[in-house]
């Protein structure tokens, strides 16, 4: 069962979704980051898969979901220590020592953020896409996700509509689409907030410094070009491509992609 609550974070209340299975041998539990602008909705599928041999939490990152923003823009490094302040309330409540961590697009940044931040603590690293970005695509990824004009009309929700039909193949329910876009709105003004941060985090200079092993599970979405790259940049790296499944494949293939996290995460080093 997915159960919620909130922590009281360094912004306000934190919210994230949690699963504790019964299970007297439990794994490292698996802590994951979503996308922005999104939520912990996005992982409901592997919350219910991997709940069912170790603690899986998702968080809702501060001014996305349900999460109080801060009043400010704030930095992956900042996401990144929010995070750990979760997870150690939590380590301190549900008697744990380590944890492996997943993070999807912008989350994946957070995951190496916290990673360096806190090398005992996190054991192994899942990123969905490796945002390796070269100076040109920034420029153009930075003039896209720019903040959007608010229309009497409501056509920038349209928009918003069209923009997530690209990146979501036939397979994917309808239902999902309309769970995730519902979420994506609740940033609201700040949305972009995420992207911005993001956009200041270059994976180049951090992913060399990265020791836990890590796996990058590349679909084919809108990063399956930049994901690649990151193998050469990290020394204990590989790389699953999802070829015929783009946002959404999480809801569409719980049981192969939970299969795909046990091998990695569970696999004797």
């Amino acid at each position: 069962m997915i159960r919620r609550a909130f922590h009281e974070g360094a912004y306000g209340p934190l919210h994230y979704r949690i699963v504790v299975p019964t299970a007297t041998e439990l794994r490292p539990p698996l802590f994951m980051f979503h996308m922005s602008p999104n939520s912990g909705c996005i992982f409901e599928a592997a919350l219910r898969e991997m709940g069912k041999d170790r603690i899986v939490v998702a968080p809702d990152t501060p001014g996305f979901g349900e999460s109080e923003a801060p009043l400010f823009p704030i930095e992956i490094e900042d996401f990144a220590n929010t995070m750990s302040h979760l997870i150690d309330f939590l380590a301190e409540k549900l008697n744990f020592s380590q944890v492996d961590i997943m993070g999807y697009h912008t989350g994946a940044m957070t995951c190496i953020a916290l990673a360096l931040q806190r090398p005992i603590l996190v054991r192994r690293i899942v990123q969905i896409s490796s945002p390796v970005f070269t100076d040109e695509e920034l420029v153009s990824f930075r003039s896209e996700y720019q903040p959007k004009e608010i229309c009497e009309n409501g056509a920038h929700l349209r928009d918003a509509w069209l923009n997530l039909l690209r990146f979501y193949n036939d397979d994917v329910p309808r239902s999902v689409l309309a769970r995730n876009f519902a979420s994506s709105l609740r940033g609201g003004p700040i949305a972009h907030w995420g992207h911005r941060a993001a956009f200041n985090y270059d994976l180049k200079i951090y992913l060399p410094k990265v020791t836990q092993p890590l796996l990058i599970v590349n679909p084919n979405d809108d990063l399956a070009e930049q994901s690649p790259r990151a193998l050469a940049l990290v020394r204990h790296a590989k790389i699953v491509n999802i070829e015929n499944h783009a946002h959404g494949f999480i809801d569409v293939m719980p049981v192969k992609f939970g299969e795909i996290l046990r091998n990695f995460l569970d696999s004797v080093p």
